[in-house]
């Protein structure tokens, strides 16, 4: 049935870490997620499709299939269905710059950054929008520097609102004990990142007095 199938999937991407080096992982969840596009009811809705062509772009990213990743994940972004949706233009952004498409990437995350805004207006601040919307930053940020040194005031302005955002988040005092555990990773990324972009800045304009 579609239920146990969707279950198998979950179980499979669940161990794609440790499973995802044998050579059986891929071709048999391939083979699930093949036999659930099959089985799937478009009646049910947009979001059944939505998660299936999500599903077979991530899979052709995990095959190093990068060009048909993106050419899917194009695809999902020009849909009248899918445009708002804000992770398709992350995951693409992310592909682009795999594929040294510096200036694709900027877009993709631009555009990622722009829905995820829209769509998430007068949402409360949670676990996962808050360490979502610093991703978005730091895929903008990394853009911006592969563009060039030029290009480190704005890799800098980007990276200071990601520290803005997550530190807010952060900072909650009703944070879960589970969100206190990444609490340290996050704040040492933050410091790890801008204290490399203005280590950068300061090497190539060491007398600015913005650094």
């Amino acid at each position: 049935s579609e239920k146990n199938l969707l279950a198998q999937y979950e179980k499979k991407c669940e161990n794609r870490k440790s499973l995802a080096s044998s050579h059986n992982w891929l071709p048999e969840t391939r083979e699930i997620l093949k036999e659930l596009c099959k089985n799937f009811d478009a009646a049910k809705g947009d979001n059944g499709a939505y998660f299936l062509a999500m599903e077979s772009a991530f899979l052709d990213y995990c095959a190093g299939d990068m060009a048909k990743a993106e050419e899917r994940y194009r695809s999902i972004i020009t849909s009248d269905k899918w445009q708002s949706r804000w992770y398709p233009y992350f995951r693409l952004g992310e592909i682009c710059l795999a594929l040294e498409k510096v200036e694709d990437a900027l877009v993709a995350f631009d555009q990622c950054e722009e829905h995820m805004t829209e769509r998430e207006a007068g949402t409360e601040l949670n676990q996962y929008l808050a360490k979502d919307h610093y991703l978005a930053k730091i895929g903008l940020a990394y853009s911006y520097w592969s563009l060039g040194k030029e290009f480190l005031p704005t890799v800098i302005d980007k990276m200071e609102e990601a520290k803005s955002e997550i530190t807010a988040y952060l900072e909650q005092d009703s944070l879960a004990e589970e969100e206190k555990d990444e609490k340290i990773g996050l704040k040492f990324s933050v410091a790890n990142n801008l204290c490399y972009y203005y280590l950068e800045l300061w090497i190539d304009t060491p007398d600015s007095s913005e650094v």
